[in-house]
């Protein structure tokens, strides 16, 4: 019995941390936001490699896209991060400048994003991603 609850004791410590959601923001107004975690996935794509979950989720406001819409989204990481953005627009794959700081920039439609930060090569790494409008 005592072994028993150790186990569901164990199993209760690691569950918050299997279920982890992605990073989720609302944009109301003009960001500048830094957002952190760990690139890569074992999920192959035609971005790279990308977990089975959004590594973040952005939603845009209407009320943002009365003001402006525009936005800027960038990837620092080392490897070979790539930057996957599914939404209302379409979907959309960056590989950056010579692997590096992958962005995808312009007037974004109201909407909820799925972001994914991978990696070609199957690496995972520290990324911080950055959201700025005007």
């Amino acid at each position: 019995m005592r072994y028993f609850f150790w186990s569901l004791l164990a199993i209760a410590a690691v569950l918050p941390i299997s279920i982890a959601q992605a990073g989720s923001v609302r944009i109301e107004q003009a960001p500048n936001l830094q957002m952190s975690g760990m690139s890569g996935g074992g999920r192959a794509s035609d971005c790279g490699y990308i977990g089975n979950r959004p590594s973040e989720q952005v939603t845009i406001s209407p009320q943002y896209v009365e003001q402006s819409g525009y936005l800027r989204i960038s990837v620092t990481a080392a490897g070979n991060p790539t930057l996957l953005i599914e939404g209302p627009s379409g979907r959309f794959c960056s590989v950056g400048q010579g692997g590096r700081n992958p962005q995808h920039v312009g007037v974004w439609p109201a909407g909820v994003y799925n972001i994914y930060v991978g990696d070609r090569q199957g690496q995972s790494h520290p990324y911080q991603l950055n959201l700025s409008g005007r």
